[in-house]
């Protein structure tokens, strides 16, 4: 028997006999579209602070919108915007800054990884209904009102947590907020509602 025919009869492949656009690697069994799928849903898992990437890469990537769904027209949209103000904030607010966007991400994890699905509607609806948390949590109220001003600059009042009214709705229920509030009545970013401004600590 051929040499050759030896080798091929006894299951063996060269590497010399790989195609050149179908590079072999040995101990390799997963396809590279396997492994670059496998590659995306590590990095999707947890976002890197300070970028932004995941909104396209992942959010966007995993469930496609389009231009005017939540990743492309609000996350990715205003991520950058805050990123190139960032250094204009205080120390606090810079650190608020990095905190809340990295709480907005880790949020849509499990639809960036595909652990859930849902519609472009019910995704836009569940990002807006976390930005109460990962604002104030993070210290929105506590900041100086120079990092307000920047905040409002950026995004502006419906930008926050989707419509005047929920942003009023969540910082009248919010404790340690009713300078935040006041400061936006005063400055007419918001009408006072109805006279009342009520705090879980007031």
């Amino acid at each position: 028997m051929r040499p050759h025919l030896l080798v091929f009869g006894l299951g063996l492949l060269p590497e010399a006999f790989v195609k050149a656009d179908e590079p072999y690697h040995k101990g390799d069994s997963k396809t590279p579209s396997v492994q670059h799928d496998i590659r995306r849903l590590a990095s999707c898992s947890v976002p890197e602070r300070d970028n932004c990437a995941f909104y396209l890469s992942c959010l966007e990537t995993a469930v496609p919108c389009g231009p005017e769904g939540y990743a492309t027209a609000y996350g990715d949209h205003y991520c950058r915007k805050f990123q190139s103000v960032q250094q204009k904030f205080s120390d606090q607010g810079k650190v608020w800054v990095s905190n809340a966007m990295y709480c907005l991400q880790s949020k849509l994890v499990p639809y960036a990884t595909g652990q859930k699905q849902a519609s472009c509607d019910a995704i836009r609806k569940y990002a807006f209904g976390t930005h109460p948390f990962c604002y104030l949590d993070n210290g929105l109220c506590t900041l100086p009102p120079s990092d307000w001003l920047l905040i409002l600059d950026t995004v502006g009042v419906e930008g926050l947590f989707g419509s005047v009214e929920a942003l009023i709705a969540t910082l009248e229920a919010a404790g340690g907020c009713v300078e935040f509030y006041l400061w936006l009545i005063r400055n007419h970013f918001i009408e006072n509602a109805e006279g009342r401004i009520t705090s879980k600590d007031a």
